[in-house]
């Protein structure tokens, strides 16, 4: 126990300056976990975008453009961000393809997304005469988010090998928005 205030003041200062330290130290922490995940989820971004424009040739669908990572705003404020977005030509039909990807899908992201979906027409008058169509695309899902987001009528891709594949059920059919 310190025997007078000189020692008290002491002992507070090095106590203060420790805590400083640790949280210059957290801080840090923080920062580098975030570039480790933003760089694991811009990996998964990255391969599913190819992929998704692979797998949609492989259905039918004519892709004529694709942009990445499109965030939305209206006011100064984001009020949807998309991974993948694709214009899409399918026996006539001018179709938006837009797609979330996650290093690990959870069934609220995947909710999260389907209200993006209704909400895009009001954020994306070029796209208004659009049919729109959605897609996840993960290397993780928490279990039977996948099946959750077939039952949703979402497209789901998953990693094999170098790439994405499509993984929905035979006579599979999307929600059409």
């Amino acid at each position: 126990m310190p025997k007078d205030s000189e020692e008290v003041r002491k002992l507070l200062k090095e106590l203060l300056k420790s805590q400083k330290e640790t949280d210059r130290m957290m801080k840090e922490t923080d920062k580098r976990m975030k570039e480790i995940t933003d760089g694991q989820a811009r990996f998964i971004e990255g391969l599913a975008s190819p992929s998704a424009e692979r797998i949609f040739e492989e259905m039918g669908y004519q892709v004529m453009d694709i942009l990445h990572r499109r965030k939305i705003k209206r006011n100064g404020k984001i009020v949807a961000e998309i991974d993948t977005m694709m214009e899409l030509q399918k026996d006539g039909r001018k179709i938006l393809g837009v797609g979330e990807a996650s290093s690990h899908m959870t069934a609220d992201k995947v909710l999260d997304f389907i209200e993006c979906i209704k909400n895009l027409r009001n954020y994306l008058t070029l796209y208004r005469n659009y049919t729109i169509i959605g897609f996840v695309a993960g290397s993780d899902y928490d279990k039977g988010v996948d099946k959750f987001a077939i039952r949703n009528e979402l497209y789901v891709l998953k990693p094999s090998g170098e790439q994405m594949v499509l993984d929905v059920p035979r006579g599979f059919k999307p929600k059409i928005w």
